[in-house]
């Protein structure tokens, strides 16, 4: 596996736990290589100060020969029979692509081959303007990358380079969702590289598993883990649960950190039902999501998959969201969903019926334990990524058998 980050920073290295744990139970040897595998790291850095580590800090984004060097070293050491990659750029960047002959594979986490900034959001709206463009102006029209038009045109020429090597490079892509692929697809992603495999969570976070959660059933509060970023609707969810005239004694839990948590703070100060609770490791997050009424998902950004919302469902705990991007292919049994057009009215009148009819979510709860989430267990999971393992696999042998 090959991946920026190795400690738990948010979906991508949930994900890349459960998928390796998945694999060694089934006695497949696995390693992990990261930034933190490079000597120095060196890689891509926006705390870089003066002109030569910020000239430095840029190459690398482009090329990271030291990252590239320590790959090809770590894969000659191992001798893996496939290399999987996840998140590379900007720390390890797309130099470390195409390092030997063995098949690879990658999952693609985020929109980084549709649009520069990766994330189609900008100025508080969903947006597709670069999707299917060779080259996507407007991402540095609109400083769409930290609102800086060097930091766009960076990412923008970044994109445009690499693109093909991705394409070229990587046998097969996975992606988490259907939304994805057809954003993929417009931006010239051939349908026949790609696979969807949606995410799964081990079997120990299945509702009926968990004596935490059943004990904690009527616990009242509503949870929302994410990043504090104004694309997640965190401001729209903070102004609907403080409209609120009854609380009914709910609490609104916030877990997660970023560039609105001074507001978070703020608001909490103003509000003794809102508790910010920061950064928490996986476990106790799971406990919480256990333990909760409901969690909310108010994303406003087109999300690829929905990590949270998933671990929500799988629990047996309803889940309130927005059904932005791959979010409204969970639509079912034990999912509440609210108006992204008129987000602040539609979550204060779910709210309002959370905290007023006890009999609202027993009837979620028990229309959730009915259906039907074996698609989204972690022995789900790790069978398809394997049948993809095993396809690429019998590709590359029967290629270089006919070359």
């Amino acid at each position: 596996m090959v991946s920026k980050f190795r400690e738990f920073q948010g979906g991508v290295e949930a994900h890349l736990r459960d998928l390796m744990g998945g694999l060694t139970e089934l006695g497949h040897q696995v390693e992990l290589f990261s930034s933190e595998d490079v000597p120095g790291n060196g890689g891509f850095s926006t705390e870089a100060g003066g002109f030569g580590s910020k000239a430095r800090s840029v190459a690398s984004l482009f090329w990271n020969s030291s990252a590239r060097k320590s790959l090809a070293k770590a894969i000659e050491g191992f001798e893996p029979d496939l290399v999987h990659y996840h998140s590379i750029y900007h720390q390890l960047s797309p130099s470390v692509l195409g390092v030997s002959r063995v098949p690879t594979v990658m999952t693609l986490h985020d929109y980084k081959l549709v649009a520069p900034c990766y994330s189609l959001y900008r100025d508080s709206r969903i947006c597709t303007d670069c999707v299917g463009l060779r080259f996507p102006l407007p991402a540095i029209l609109n400083r769409c990358v930290k609102q800086s038009a060097v930091a766009s045109a960076v990412c923008s020429s970044e994109q445009v380079f690499y693109k093909n090597r991705y394409l070229e490079s990587v046998d097969r892509f996975i992606v988490p969702s259907a939304y994805l692929q057809g954003m993929l697809i417009e931006s010239g992603v051939p349908a026949d590289q790609m696979a969807v495999v949606p995410w799964g969570v081990p079997a120990d976070s299945l509702r009926g598993d968990s004596a935490e959660a059943s004990e904690h059933q009527d616990s009242r509060f509503l949870l929302y883990a994410g990043r504090l970023h104004e694309s997640k609707g965190l401001r729209h969810l903070l102004e609907a649960w403080s409209a609120l005239e009854v609380k009914g004694g709910y609490r609104l839990l916030v877990v997660g950190g970023g560039p609105l948590e001074s507001e978070v703070k703020a608001a909490s100060s103003a509000d003794s039902t809102i508790e910010y609770m920061g950064l928490v490791n996986r476990d106790r997050l799971l406990d919480l999501i256990a333990m909760s009424t409901a969690t909310v998902m108010p994303s406003i950004v087109p999300e690829t998959m929905g990590l949270a919302a998933l671990e929500s469902l799988v629990r047996g705990i309803p889940v309130v969201l927005t059904g932005s991007g791959a979010l409204s292919e969970l639509a079912g049994a034990g999912v509440i969903e609210v108006d992204p057009e008129t987000l602040v009215t539609s979550l204060r009148e779910t709210f309002s019926k959370i905290v007023s009819d006890p009999t609202f979510l027993r009837m979620q709860r028990s229309e959730l334990a009915k259906r039907d989430l074996s698609m989204y267990t972690q022995a789900a999971m790790v069978g398809r990524v394997m049948e993809v393992y095993e396809a690429t696999m019998r590709s590359c042998t029967n290629s270089a058998i006919g070359a």
